[in-house]
Parts: structure tokens; sequence; C-alpha cells
């Protein structure tokens, strides 16, 4: 019981611990700006030169990219295409896309369900299954 509650304390303090550490241990973990495509758009809209979609995005934080916690605001934006620039929409703007692409925007920007509660059943059952066998091998 005492292994139980010793790792229990220790994932609890890795995942709220504010502070970067560098290790030489195999641990990735990533944390920062997600962006995530809803609908592709033709290939006349760019932004810099750039061919972008509609979609959102929000900070996540996650470990062996298995998304944990997202954080901050979902804001709907355009996308590039390699997924690494986001471009957030002005209210007109929104309105232009809504209006051109029949994109519906009346609802809050969502996040989709592996990214929102996925990476959370993961990561439980994972913690389940070490609780299981550390009272099991007492057995």
């Amino acid at each position: 019981m005492k292994n139980v509650v010793l790792t229990f304390c220790f994932l609890v303090v890795f995942i709220f611990s504010t502070e970067t550490v560098s290790a030489r241990g195999a641990i990735v973990y990533s944390t920062g700006p997600h962006f995530e495509t809803k609908q592709k758009l033709p290939i006349e809209e760019t932004v810099e030169g750039a061919h972008v979609n509609f979609g959102v995005a929000y900070e996540q934080f996650s470990i062996f990219w298995i998304p944990i916690w997202n954080y901050g605001e979902t804001e709907y934006a355009l996308i590039t295409d390699d997924g690494e620039t986001a471009y957030y929409l002005e209210e007109e703007s929104l309105e232009y896309f809504k209006e051109e692409y029949d994109i519906d925007t009346s609802s809050e920007p969502s996040i989709s369900f592996w990214n929102k509660i996925g990476g959370k059943l993961i990561w439980i059952v994972v913690i389940l299954l070490v609780i299981w066998g550390s009272v099991n091998k007492k057995k």
C-alpha cells in the first residue's frame, strides 16, 4: 500500500509541477499551443502565402503524446496545412467564413473527443493497472 501511495504522490507532483526539469529519463512531454483542423478550405484561402484551413486553437499539456490537460481559451483560428501556425480570427473574419463556407460557429469552439477526454481515460487505465499490479504482487 505504501508503494501505491508513493506512486500516486509522485504522479500528482509531476503533473502539477510548474518548473521545467531536464533529466536523462525517457519521459516525453509537451506543453503549449495545439491546433485542430475542423474544416478544409479551398486552395484559394491563403494567409501570408500559406494555405489555411478552419479550426480551433488551444493550449495543451501531454505526456508521451497522450493529452492530459487542456487549458487556456479555445478559439476559432485559421491553421496552416502543416499544423504549425494558427491565425486567430476576429469577429468580422469569423462571420465571413461562416457565411462563405457555411461553417457552424453558433456554439463555442469545441475540441475533439480524443483531446478532450480520450487521453485522460488512457492515463486512468494506466494508473489503475499499476495499482492493481502492485496489490496482486503482494498476494
